[in-house]
């Protein structure tokens, strides 16, 4: 799948920035953060953004491939629940407001967001930048750990943020933020190991509370990846084009950039789930063959051309979830 930035919002993104900083100071910036990142245990102390300039060189580097991860998984939404029409969303670590302004964009029916975020270099990068794109935004300054929700949202989303909390207050955090959710509530994480291992913990919690999983799994049942023998773990992606200021801060000569990500929707609506989804890319012309998470686990469909699904995979990307009765 393919998503970019709106023209609009690419502009006005990119625009903003440099009117502040020269792209040298962006790009400096840009590597002290992501060397940071590198360097670290991840838990939620020397990762954070220490400037003005650090949060507006990490808005421009990392805002494509974000919003396009948040937009592929709010699709999936979309998709399952056509007469949600959501008016209240929490974004919880929410950063800049990257997944609030991808809300923004798909659910026209939004009327308050609200974002919680304790860095005061994102929220005002966030402000500065992004709050033509936003509904009624208010930001709060607080932990995710310590806020405590006001009232039942529509929509609830926590966007690359449990990955710098410690393991222990996943759960709690979870629960609490779940007891507040009227609709769905969605969690991504990085498409690693460790990004997956979060997503597989709020799967088993989701399964043991009966709680409705929307997507991506198409089934309740134990994860077939979560003791797999191959080291394969679930993850999905989404590619995003790159703008000249994207690839001098990013450090690349490529046009786009594949997003690798994983995530759960939890819903208190319940839909049908389709039987497949597809785990990796389809390959093959005369004999398809295809990565799946079904009814049988984790598999290989091998698709011949005689076989209606034949035709139909070759609209299919990973991530996709279908059902032609294979």
């Amino acid at each position: 799948m393919n998503v970019d930035l709106p023209p609009r919002l690419k502009l006005a993104l990119e625009a903003s920035i440099l009117e502040e900083y020269a792209i040298s100071a962006l790009k400096q910036a840009a590597e002290s953060v992501s060397l940071r990142y590198r360097q670290t245990d991840r838990n939620g102390t020397d990762v954070q953004i220490k400037s003005k300039v650090e949060a507006l060189s990490y808005l421009a580097a990392r805002m494509p491939a974000t919003f396009a991860a948040n937009i592929m998984v709010m699709t999936e939404v979309e998709k399952k629940l056509v007469d949600f029409l959501p008016r209240t969303l929490l974004d919880i670590g929410a950063g800049p407001g990257t997944s609030s302004v991808a809300a923004s964009y798909l659910f026209k029916t939004l009327e308050q967001i609200e974002m919680v975020e304790p860095n005061n270099y994102l929220q005002s990068a966030g402000r500065d930048v992004l709050a033509p794109f936003l509904r009624e935004p208010v930001w709060i300054a607080e932990s995710i750990e310590n806020f405590k929700p006001r009232q039942l949202y529509d929509i609830i989303v926590a966007s690359y943020v449990l990955n710098e909390i410690s393991e222990e207050k996943w759960k709690p955090i979870i629960q609490k933020f779940w007891d507040s959710c009227s609709g769905v509530m969605m969690i991504l994480e990085p498409g690693t190991p460790q990004g997956a291992k979060i997503i597989q913990s709020i799967r088993n919690w989701a399964v043991e509370k009966q709680v409705h999983i929307l997507a991506p799994c198409p089934h309740s049942h134990r994860c077939p990846l979560s003791d797999s023998e191959s080291g394969a773990w679930c993850h999905f992606a989404v590619r995003t084009a790159r703008s000249k200021l994207h690839k001098i801060l990013k450090g690349g000569e490529a046009g786009f950039e594949d997003e690798k990500f994983s995530y759960i929707i939890l819903s208190r609506i319940l839909s049908k789930t389709e039987p497949y989804r597809l785990i990796g890319h389809p390959s093959g012309s005369k004999l398809r063959e295809m990565q799946v998470c079904g009814p049988k686990g984790a598999e290989t469909l091998q698709v011949s051309k005689s076989h209606p699904l034949h035709k139909k995979s070759k609209k299919l990307e990973w991530g996709d979830s279908f059902d032609v009765g294979y």
